[in-house]
């Protein structure tokens, strides 16, 4: 029996020692201490969104405009008015005459011409010195050197055809012709002066053609 006592006693130390040897050493601290030691929990980061916070604004209704016509201003240098009267005097085919037109600006969108449509009443000797009279009848082109309505002084050149409609003795006459370098000054609004220097021929058909220096010097408006 008391052989037995021995060998028990020895189990029941190791039993009770051999575990707190085994144990982890925080543990064996802790244990020393009386605190249990804590685990380590890894917490996620949470990241807000940031907000912003705009005003809400609401647009005003728009409201279609009524019977408003958008102004548009003419370009400098294009005409506003689409024709002129104009009437001179001078000298027409040598002769003195009297001259009333119409012109049209940009005639079937020509730009920087003008188609006139003139009549003139001419008195004077023809080549034979028989004093005639003449009513003729003009269709001219021109052609502006500079746009038509620019301001200032502006240069033009014309040439067209005439018709001597009637002559003294109550006959009707044949076609002749005229060119003509002209300079107009002022404004389609207001008006224009204008001077034309050139050289013009009124044919009767049956007698001598009267031609010479076209001198003449009016008003458009």
């Amino acid at each position: 029996m008391k052989k037995l006592l021995f060998p028990v006693s020895l189990l029941i130390v190791a039993f009770i020692v051999l575990p707190s040897w085994a144990a982890p050493r925080a543990a064996r601290v802790g244990g020393r201490r009386g605190l249990r030691p804590r685990p380590f929990v890894r917490r996620p980061t949470i990241i807000a969104p940031r907000v912003i916070e705009r005003p809400l604004i609401v647009p005003a209704p728009i409201r279609p405009l009524q019977n408003v016509e958008p102004t548009i201003a003419a370009p400098p240098g294009q005409p506003r008015k689409v024709s002129q009267i104009g009437i001179a005097g001078g000298y027409f085919g040598g002769i003195p005459a009297v001259v009333g037109e119409v012109r049209w600006f940009e005639p079937w969108g020509l730009s920087s011409t003008s188609l006139r449509l003139g009549a003139a009443y001419a008195q004077g000797n023809d080549p034979n010195s028989i004093t005639r009279k003449h009513a003729l009848v003009m269709v001219d082109g021109i052609y502006h050197l500079n746009p038509v309505n620019t301001p200032g002084v502006n240069p033009y050149l014309g040439a067209g055809v005439n018709y001597d409609a009637y002559t003294t003795g109550r006959v009707s006459g044949s076609i002749g012709g005229e060119v003509y370098f002209g300079l107009e000054a002022g404004t389609l609004d207001s008006g224009q002066v204008f001077l034309e220097l050139g050289y013009g021929k009124i044919r009767t058909g049956f007698g001598p053609s009267t031609s010479g220096v076209n001198l003449t010097a009016g008003f458009r408006f």
